[in-house]
């Protein structure tokens, strides 16, 4: 029997090849893109306490230096972290009646996420 030497080439080849594809697939996973899952205020909402932290929750544990943020028009925020949520709290009362823009980017400067949300007329008071 003779065996076609070009076509054990070619299979040695392809073999080659399919081990080198599955061992970077185990040991050099793709990482999974960041994304917002869940934002407090929703997008788009109205009437927004002047004191609204914004909540914005993401597929995977995050932190405050993994993201650029910023708002329009600007106010002065403190931001922390907790697991896979970032906590953004005004330092002083947001103004009232006032559309705000918040743009969330990453490290590279891509856009991940955007809100745009109004405040209320006047500072909610609970009754």
């Amino acid at each position: 029997m003779k065996i076609n030497r070009n076509l054990v080439i070619l299979i040695i080849l392809l073999a080659f090849l399919s081990t080198l594809f599955l061992g970077r697939q185990i040991f050099f996973p793709p990482g999974e893109k960041l994304q917002v899952v869940n934002a407090t205020p929703l997008p788009g909402q109205n009437n927004i306490p002047l004191n609204q932290e914004i909540v914005l929750e993401f597929n995977q544990a995050i932190s405050p230096q993994d993201i650029t943020v910023s708002f329009l028009p600007e106010f002065l925020f403190e931001i922390k972290s907790e697991n896979q949520k970032i906590i953004i709290r005004p330092k002083e009362s947001l103004l009232p009646k006032t559309q705000y823009r918040l743009e969330l980017k990453d490290k590279s400067d891509h856009s991940l996420f955007s809100l745009v949300f109004e405040t209320a007329e006047e500072e909610i008071v609970p009754s």
